[in-house]
């Protein structure tokens, strides 16, 4: 679990060095993996975040259906997320 953590993390970074040098394209491909190994851990509140970086690679480049399919499936994910933690919180402090 740490090892997939640990890696999701240097492929993000590596992926944000690529976007800061316009190699929009391999920033994309670190992000996906990076976002891969927290689909395995189930991390959604890091997953939402990757999906966003992932859109960015797309918006850049005007690949602007595909920029928009990432941004609403990490909406989709922050929702489900919210009210996750919502229905725990309201379930602790009621009973």
């Amino acid at each position: 679990m740490i090892n997939r953590l640990f890696s999701s993390i240097e492929k993000l970074v590596q992926g944000g060095i690529y976007f800061s040098k316009n190699k929009y394209l391999t920033s994309r491909e670190f992000y996906k993996t990076a976002y891969h190994f927290l689909l395995i851990e189930s991390d959604s509140v890091g997953m939402k975040g990757y999906l966003t970086n992932i859109g960015n690679t797309f918006s850049i480049t005007k690949e602007l259906d595909s920029s928009l399919y990432y941004y609403e499936l990490g909406e989709v994910l922050g929702k489900m997320v919210f009210f996750k933690f919502h229905w725990l919180i309201k379930a602790f402090f009621i009973t």
